[in-house]
């Protein structure tokens, strides 16, 4: 329990850097697939009625 109390500054920063840097990832992955789906409607408009199901 003392443990709880006495939580390191250091660990609760380093606790929420990583969720930041996970969310940063996230984010980051999410533009780069909206990007590639952008490609590929460029590069291959014959399949567009493919997604459009």
């Amino acid at each position: 329990m003392r443990g709880d109390i006495f939580m390191p500054a250091r660990v609760f920063t380093f606790k929420f850097m990583r969720v930041f840097i996970a969310y940063r990832i996230t984010m980051f992955g999410v533009y780069i697939s909206i990007r590639i789906a952008r490609l590929r409607y460029i590069l291959f408009p014959n399949l567009l009625p493919f997604y459009k199901r």
